[in-house]
């Protein structure tokens, strides 16, 4: 499928979003494909809202300039384009609602950890810590889900689901390396350890974040 359409994916590399469709892309083949534009979002004088008026990452511009935002979707459209190969999202049946529901998991999980990290970067004056322990409780929740459920996802083919927990426990790591997530979820913690050396994975590792954990 090299001679297809060229399409632009605009991400940032330390935004877990971002990152969840760069890494479908190198998944799935379709770097000869899809130009990864380095954007920040937050950079007040970005061009990011003309293509995108959400303002997030990441977004999908496709060869006729429609735009497709939201992880999700922009996700689950870079699988779709590829259709060699086993698919990362199920197309139908109950495998896919599996997939999807270990998927939301793990977007949870990176919500909550995002919302936590915003909160800290506002100035101590106006930050709420009600609403932080909150997400951190959701952060706690999340995990347990998984530690209990590792062995079943574990054994299963490669998923969305597989990648976006990667992903979301990496940027726990980023933001919150004080955290400790390892001590309380030893098995998460293995499988952690071992899908990160994954290659898409691997070659999308955020900056500030080693290679391994220490």
């Amino acid at each position: 499928m090299t001679d297809a359409p060229h399409m632009r994916l605009r991400t940032s590399p330390t935004s877990p979003y971002g990152r969840k469709a760069h890494v479908v892309v190198i998944e799935r083949g379709l770097e000869p494909q899809v130009e990864v534009v380095s954007t920040d979002p937050w950079d007040p004088e970005t061009d990011l809202t003309g293509d995108n008026p959400v303002g997030k990452v990441p977004t999908l511009i496709l060869p006729d300039g429609t735009v497709l935002m939201d992880s999700p979707l922009v996700c689950e459209y870079l699988d779709w384009m590829a259709p060699d190969g086993p698919f990362l999202i199920p197309v139908a049946g109950i495998d896919r609602f599996a997939v999807q529901r270990i998927h939301a998991l793990a977007d949870g999980l990176i919500d909550a950890a995002v919302t936590r990290q915003f909160d800290l970067r506002r100035p101590e004056e106006l930050q709420w810590q009600p609403w932080r322990a909150r997400q951190e409780a959701a952060i706690a929740r999340i995990c347990d889900t998984l530690e209990q459920e590792i062995g079943v996802i574990a054994a299963q083919p490669i998923s969305i689901g597989h990648l976006t927990m990667a992903i979301a426990l990496d940027y726990i790591d980023l933001r919150f390396p004080e955290s400790g997530w390892r001590d309380a979820h030893p098995g998460l913690a293995a499988w952690h350890a071992g899908i990160r050396t994954r290659p898409s994975l691997a070659r999308t590792v955020p900056p500030g974040l080693a290679a391994q954990p220490q």
